[in-house]
């Protein structure tokens, strides 16, 4: 319906003029509010939002949607700044929705947080990740991609000390899904497989190749080592077995430090 069809009662022209009186209203607010005027009975405090701020329809209409869920002004405020996309307010009436708290709410209720990144704080809260492990990942400078792989690895149970090792910006998602791959399986040096295949990204070794020598020195193999072996030219199958050789004896080394401590520890005076 057009708002030139629009046809106020008296009561309804009043309330109008009431809440319009001494404003300076665009044409875009003055044909919004009359719409809602017309088809809602909301209180005047609601009806106040829509008087201060100059929204599109499309984010008047999710604001009206919260209003009707019956959410109270105090909670709508946290979503009714023009400056929010209809997506971001939409994010952020979804978290009253799933019954999250305000303090909950407010950490992702930013402006500077895309609707994605909002989603992905919003999914650690209804995870049940408490608010002192999602504020690792509740931070601007981490996209959407990032934000899942921190929270899954909180979901699937690592630590909080364990999830700060790969929840850093400078890591892309897929390097934090290998991380988070690492540390399940207990490999030693998780950091050294991304410093290796920083090292090398530009090297023109092979990639499956630079894989073989990054998973090398998370498994403890020494930088001098690797430099030699990514310089050997060798064929992946080649390449491979020698890593193994230089894994296996590093592992026999450890077990015979370890046996000789223990050993130590056992003597008697």
């Amino acid at each position: 319906m057009q708002t030139q069809d629009i046809e106020l009662t008296k009561g309804q022209e009043a309330l109008y003029n009431e809440l319009t009186k001494g404003k300076r209203i665009t044409r875009k607010q003055h044909e919004v509010l009359i719409k809602i005027i017309y088809n809602y009975t909301f209180s005047k405090e609601q009806l106040r939002v829509f008087v201060n701020n100059d929204y599109t329809k499309e984010q008047a209409r999710v604001i009206c949607n919260g209003y009707l869920r019956g959410l109270t002004t105090n909670q709508m405020s946290l979503c009714t700044d023009p400056a929010f996309s209809p997506k971001q307010m939409k994010m952020i009436i979804k978290g009253f929705a799933a019954c999250l708290s305000m303090e909950q709410i407010r950490l992702y209720a930013d402006k500077k947080f895309s609707e994605e990144q909002m989603e992905q704080i919003w999914l650690g809260f209804v995870n049940d990740q408490p608010i002192e492990s999602i504020k690792i990942y509740a931070r601007p400078e981490f996209d959407e991609y990032q934000m899942e792989e921190i929270w899954l690895g909180l979901s699937d149970g690592l630590s909080i000390q364990q999830v700060k090792r790969f929840a850093k910006p400078e890591f892309s998602f897929a390097d934090m899904k290998k991380f988070k791959e690492m540390l399940k399986n207990d490999t030693p040096y998780p950091e050294k497989y991304l410093e290796t295949k920083a090292k090398y990204k530009t090297s023109g070794i092979p990639e499956d190749s630079k894989e073989i020598l990054c998973t090398a020195a998370a498994q403890g193999v020494p930088i001098q080592k690797i430099d030699i072996l990514a310089n050997s030219n060798l064929q992946k199958s080649e390449l491979g077995f020698l890593v193994n050789m230089v894994v296996k004896n590093i592992k026999t080394e450890d077990n015979e430090r370890c046996k000789k401590l223990n050993t130590k520890d056992d003597l008697t005076i």
